[in-house]
């Protein structure tokens, strides 16, 4: 079983108003590597957001190939 890392970010002011992310890298081994991968997007997420954003997230199961 493998992860895909999913960031859905939505802003303060409107909650409607929401994006979501997929990690495009690759699928992750483990939900633990699948959860760092999150942090490392939710900076980057951080650092091109400029107003106060709602950030919420899962590890997705695929089947390996």
């Amino acid at each position: 079983m493998m992860f895909k890392a999913l960031v859905m970010v939505c802003s303060l002011a409107d909650p409607t108003n929401c994006t979501v992310f997929s990690d495009t890298i690759k699928l992750r081994e483990t939900e633990e590597l699948c959860k760092a991968r999150i942090e490392e997007m939710v900076g980057v997420i951080q650092m091109t957001m400029e107003s106060p954003m709602e950030y919420t997230f899962k590890c997705e199961r695929k089947e390996s190939i």
